[in-house]
Parts: structure tokens; C-alpha cells; sequence
């Protein structure tokens, strides 16, 4: 009777030994599952607390936690590298009592508190044009992203008329609008078969361009130095008071103001500097007054 009860022990210790062993299996296999779900290199959204809300942001964390398992520590370390600007620098020096999920979130909340700048947000949805982006696909996705930042409700017509009254080429403008499009994404969708050409006028009425920067002169700036009129210069001079010689060698030279056609006795810029030193009448004067 004693060998067929220790018989009977150990089966049943057999058993139960095959029994710890499936299930040390299992959640072995288990832990795996869960280790292989979480990607080894996973992008999560950065935080700028210039221009994204704290509030927002956070709760797409929260998601990533709750989907791929991890634990506080592991969530606060994660965040780190997509923290950006002066979130960056907090973040450096941040010292709670307890690194936990919970803590950084009662802290960051305090710290990035949400924003009320709809008027800014609405400015800069209305204010991008497409002369902004490379295409008109880019300035459609980028101008619906900041009007979805207002968070004013927009229907998909609202967000098609918007989209295309801020088209800068009259042609793709009036196309967007008779296209027919019931949603964004059929919008976007004709957008691509436009190319879009870059504005050369832009770099010539560039307010820095070099040409700008030269002085121009008008009809009335402009004086001959042969006869001392305004309006052309010497070598468009008709007027014969003084002849100009075509040989080189005999060319008459002004030594007062060093042009060429006529001498230091019949120099006007003399006669006029002498004049204004005197108080009387320029050849200017006498044009304008018509003498």
C-alpha cells in the first residue's frame, strides 16, 4: 500500500511539474509578445511649447503608454529626446520627488499651461498663401493643419473655399473652387496635377535688389557741359556755341571741371559755381525761368 501511494505521489508531482513548466512557457512567451509590440526605434511628437499645447501633447503620450504597455519610468525616459526649446531646458533640471508619469504631467501642466491664442492661430491659418509652399499640395495639407489648430468646427466646404481663396494663380484658384470636391482630400487629391512655377517677378522688385540701390537720374538732373543746358548731355549737344574737334590732339580740354569740348573761359559749372557764390542766376535758374 505504501509503494502505490508513493507511486501515485509522484505522478501527481509529475504532473504538477509539467503544469509549471507550460505555464512559465506561456508567460515567457507572453513577455516577448509584449517586448516585440513596443518598436525599438518609435518617433513620438515633439513638444514646442511655442506653438503646441501642452494639454494635447500629453494625451498623445498617454496613448503610447497605454498601447505598448510601458511602465512610468519608461514613459518619462522616453520623452526626453522630443522635447524641444525651453521644454528642453525644464525638463533638464526637472527634479520631483518621484520620476513618475504622473508627476511630469501635474508639473509639465503647470509649468506649459494652455495657451488661449486663437487670434494668433486663426491669423496665421488665414494669413498662409500658397506662394509659401514648394507645391500646392504641400500649402494645402500645411494651410488645413493650421486651420484644424483653431479648433472653430470647420466643415469640409468651409475648409475646400478657404483652402482655395488663399491660391495666389488666378488659373489653379478658380479651378480649385469650380473642382467639384466634396472633401479636403479631394481637394488635394486635384491639387497634385498642378505644378507649381516659381515667381521670378519676386527677384526683380526684391526692395534689396542691387538695381534698386542706384541713384537714377531724370531729365531735369541731367546738364551738358558743351552749351551749360539741362535736359542731355554733351554728347547729345546740337548746339554749336562751341565746336568740338575731332582731332585728338587739338580737342579742347576744360581744366576747371575736366571735360572734354570746351575751355575754362566757357565752363558753366565755373560761371555757375561763381554765380552761387554771389548770389546771382544759374544757367538752371535761367532754363526754368525760360531765358
Amino acid at each position: 500500500m505504501a509503494k502505490e501511494l508513493a507511486k501515485s505521489l509522484g505522478a501527481i508531482a509529475s504532473i504538477l511539474e509539467n503544469l509549471q513548466r507550460k505555464v512559465d512557457d506561456n508567460g515567457t512567451q507572453s513577455s516577448a509578445a509584449v517586448i516585440q509590440k513596443t518598436p525599438i526605434s518609435l518617433a513620438l511628437p515633439s513638444f514646442d511649447p511655442d506653438s503646441t499645447d501642452s494639454h494635447v501633447w500629453l494625451q498623445k503620450i498617454e496613448g503610447y503608454k497605454n498601447e505598448f504597455g510601458w511602465s512610468d519610468r519608461e514613459t518619462v525616459s522616453r520623452i526626453g529626446p522630443f522635447l524641444l526649446k525651453s521644454a528642453q531646458g525644464w525638463f533638464s533640471v526637472w527634479q520631483p520627488t518621484e520620476e513618475t508619469w504622473e508627476n511630469f504631467k501635474i508639473d509639465s501642466s503647470v509649468s506649459f499651461p494652455k495657451q488661449k491664442n486663437l487670434g494668433k492661430l486663426l491669423s496665421e491659418a488665414v494669413g498662409y498663401h500658397s506662394s509659401e509652399a514648394c507645391s500646392y499640395v504641400e500649402y494645402a495639407r500645411v494651410k488645413l493643419e493650421k486651420l484644424k489648430r483653431t479648433r472653430a468646427g470647420w466643415v469640409d466646404l468651409d475648409l475646400i473655399e478657404i483652402i482655395a481663396h488663399s491660391i495666389d494663380d488666378a488659373v489653379v484658384r478658380t479651378a480649385a473652387y469650380n473642382c467639384g470636391a466634396s472633401s479636403v482630400s479631394d481637394l488635394i487629391a486635384f491639387l497634385a496635377n498642378y505644378i507649381k512655377v516659381p515667381s521670378f517677378d519676386k527677384m526683380s522688385t526684391h526692395p534689396n535688389s542691387q538695381s534698386d540701390d542706384l541713384p537714377r537720374k531724370n531729365s531735369k538732373q541731367i546738364s551738358c557741359y558743351s552749351c551749360g543746358k539741362i535736359g542731355h548731355f554733351s554728347r547729345e549737344c546740337k548746339s554749336k556755341a562751341f565746336p568740338i574737334h575731332s582731332n585728338t590732339d587739338a580737342k579742347t580740354f576744360c581744366r576747371y571741371c575736366k571735360k572734354p569740348g570746351h575751355e575754362i573761359s566757357h565752363c558753366f559749372r565755373r560761371q555757375d559755381k561763381r554765380a552761387r557764390d554771389s548770389g546771382g542766376e544759374t544757367s538752371v535758374d535761367k532754363k526754368f525761368k525760360g531765358e
